[in-house]
């Protein structure tokens, strides 16, 4: 780029003054950017006409200072001239960039020196960062030589090959610190100036990449409320700040700044649902501002092409940065990632992964490529409060009382599963995209429609707030034989959990009911998905036999009261012959009791309560929950008799003290009921 450079290079002077200084043509109509100091430094003002020497084209021109584009040396120091006339033959505007993210980047300048005022002369450095002077922003330079008749010059940073901003002022008592204008601020002060964009990628490219540009963030219309019920997250809601911010966002993009131009990947790993996807997008926008070429690739294809991507930088001509979603699903991830290396190009690929997902495929990338990892984790408390601060902005937070936010924020501090807390906190249910494409991902899995039905099942159990025995899965996916371990396929990890390898169940009680709705949308449908898992259970395995008295007792808790009752009429030989007589603990039948209580089936209650003295003729728990059932039926005499054998089987239980008592203060019998509350508090 020297010979541009230094084509467009102007000296601004006045045949009546020996001052002088540089400029530079910013657009095509002839509008070159000077300094205002260097224009009335050689004794002119806004609307007079100055000379300006073109060095390489040996022409000497006139321009007129625009008044509406002059800002005064005390101020941003900014003079926008135009040329009489056209351009001289073969002089080219410098393109213009942004100067966010150009810290660190070398740069080039041509300009007049006061040692060699006749010629351009080069000077080198390197971009040191932003400062503020006089309530100005400006850069801050490191190079040497470079003095007042530099002033005006173009800062061509090498690395965007772009002009991000024009020389202005040198540090005091420092011959190496130079002061620049941004580009930022000559277009703000002239707004016909146009920083220049990434072109669009070749035809065949666009296939399987899109370029992040303006036009990626069109359509601005804050949908932010969707974002936090469940959906997936837009350009656009980054773009209007929906997101919250995370604390890894700062060391990713110096990660990325550190490594700019070397072949590079970046893996952001965390649960489901962590804000893996919302960060990535949030990071393309970051890189975007700073002018970088950016590469989303689209997530409904399944490989990752490295000849498309050495088209797009041919055709670009700028680092390229990647971004994928969930890349250990992409089919030749291995390969991609080890051959990245070797291309020669400038490629930072970013991706996103389940955390323990494709383990064997991550331990072979990881040892063999240059990989930095990053864990999303819990929330941090800064971000717990930067999560509830964007929430109240949209009044999202208004279904909870003040007193509540710090219960709130305590249930926060352990959440790793960012999307489905959001959802939650604002009684979102719009999960649909991102459930479909998790479905779809686990119906096309192999074998076929194995993880799929075994994950709508564990949801249709948890969506009430039951586990599923790992026994009785292999069951309800007929998968005896073909069977592998289902917990620990990477296709579910992250979505399930264990316990102590006895039950699975779904990471949320929230996202289980989105599935199961979205999968059975009519309740009748669920009824016969919970008929088709009690007829599976084993009563000869105990947690199955939990499993069956938790879920019908979860079915009455929740929305299914009237199926509860439709499916036990349907099962009753079963409750019968199987459940009831293999039960082994008093407390299991005392929860059918309970249940069928609930149900309006005294009959079946009596009968669990009749088969608990039979085979717990010790059990105080069963004479006690006997004696409560006499007490609700009217039945005094026979409530009594088993409020005393209770008693006398465990004489320190202040429980069955405290029933006894309160039933013999219901019949006027004060006395005895203080002789009982007294005997058990002397045990004690």
């Amino acid at each position: 780029m020297d010979i541009g450079l230094k084509r467009a290079v102007v000296r601004i002077t006045n045949s009546d003054c020996p001052e002088f200084g540089t400029g530079f043509v910013a657009s095509e109509d002839g509008l070159i950017a000077t300094c205002a100091h260097v224009v009335r430094d050689i004794g002119a003002e806004p609307n007079d006409k100055i000379e300006v020497f073109f060095h390489v084209a040996g022409q000497r021109r006139y321009a007129h200072v625009v008044p509406e584009y002059w800002r005064d040396p005390n101020a941003e120091d900014i003079s926008i001239l135009h040329l009489e006339g056209d351009l001289p033959e073969g002089i080219q505007p410098l393109p213009l960039g942004r100067s966010m993210g150009t810290t660190v980047h070398p740069f080039q300048t041509y300009g007049f020196s006061e040692s060699i005022p006749a010629n351009a002369i080069l000077r080198e450095g390197r971009i040191l960062g932003t400062i503020t002077i006089n309530h100005q922003e400006v850069l801050q330079l490191s190079g040497q030589e470079i003095d007042e008749g530099f002033s005006g010059a173009p800062v061509w940073d090498q690395a965007k090959e772009r002009v991000v901003g024009m020389i202005s002022a040198r540090a005091e008592r420092s011959k190496e610190t130079v002061f620049i204008i941004p580009v930022e601020t000559l277009q703000v002060v002239c707004p016909t100036l146009i920083i220049a964009k990434i072109h669009r990628l070749p035809r065949q490219c666009e296939t399987e990449f899109e370029l992040v540009t303006a036009e990626t963030f069109a359509g601005i219309a804050d949908r932010g409320a969707a974002f936090y019920n469940g959906s997936e997250p837009t350009w656009q809601d980054i773009a209007n700040d929906a997101d919250s911010k995370r604390d890894l966002l700062p060391k990713i993009l110096e990660a990325v700044a550190r490594n700019r131009g070397q072949p590079a990947f970046l893996l952001i790993t965390g649960e489901p649902g962590s804000g893996k996807s919302t960060l990535l997008r949030r990071i393309g926008l970051e890189l975007y501002k700073r002018d970088e070429a950016v590469l989303f690739h689209h997530q409904g294809r399944d490989t990752l092409s490295l000849h498309l991507i050495r088209e797009a930088y041919d055709s670009l001509r700028l680092p390229i940065y990647v971004l994928v979603d969930d890349i250990f699903r992409k089919q030749n991830v291995q390969g991609f990632l080890n051959d990245m290396g070797s291309t020669g190009l400038p490629l930072f690929v970013i991706a996103t992964s389940r955390s323990n997902e494709q383990e064997e495929t991550r331990a072979n990338i990881l040892r063999l490529t240059d990989t930095t990892e990053y864990e999303l984790g819990a929330l941090s408390l800064a971000e717990i409060d930067g999560l509830i601060s964007k929430l109240s902005e949209r009044d999202a937070l208004a279904i909870y009382e003040a007193n509540a936010l710090g219960s709130l924020k305590k249930a926060m501090e352990s959440e790793s599963q960012l999307l489905a807390l959001m959802a939650r906190l604002v009684e979102g249910t719009d999960f649909e995209t991102i459930i479909q494409k998790e479905l779809k991902f686990l119906k096309d899995s192999k074998p076929e429609y194995l993880l799929y039905n075994a994950y709508t099942y564990i949801c249709a159990l948890y969506s009430v707030g039951v586990p599923t025995p790992i026994s009785l899965l292999k069951r309800l996916v007929n998968a005896q034989n073909i069977y592998r371990d289902i917990i620990n396929r990477d296709e579910v990890r992250g979505i399930i959990k264990s316990a102590q390898d006895k039950t699975v169940r779904a990471r949320h009680e929230f996202v289980a009911e989105v599935v199961a709705n979205r999968v059975w949308p009519e309740v009748e449908q669920l009824e016969e998905v919970y008929i088709d898992v009690l007829s599976k259970i084993d009563p000869g395995e105990a947690e199955e036999r939990k499993t069956a008295l938790l879920l019908f007792r979860s079915l009455l808790t929740h929305r299914f009261q009237t199926s509860a009752l439709r499916i036990f009429h349907r099962m009753q030989s079963l409750f019968i012959n199987d459940f009831l007589q293999v039960a082994s603990e008093d407390n299991l039948l005392g929860g059918w009791a309970r249940v069928f209580s609930s149900l309006g089936e005294t009959a079946w209650q009596e009968k669990c309560y009749q088969l608990g003295l039979e085979r717990f003729p010790d059990s105080s728990r069963v004479y006690h929950e006997y004696a409560r059932y006499f007490d609700d039926m009217g039945r005094i005499d026979e409530a009594e008799i088993h409020y005393e054998i209770a008693s006398q089987l465990e004489s320190g239980d202040t429980s069955v003290a405290n029933s006894y008592a309160a039933f013999l203060i219901d019949h006027k019998r004060f006395d005895e009921a203080t002789n009982i509350l007294e005997e058990a508090l002397e045990s004690l």
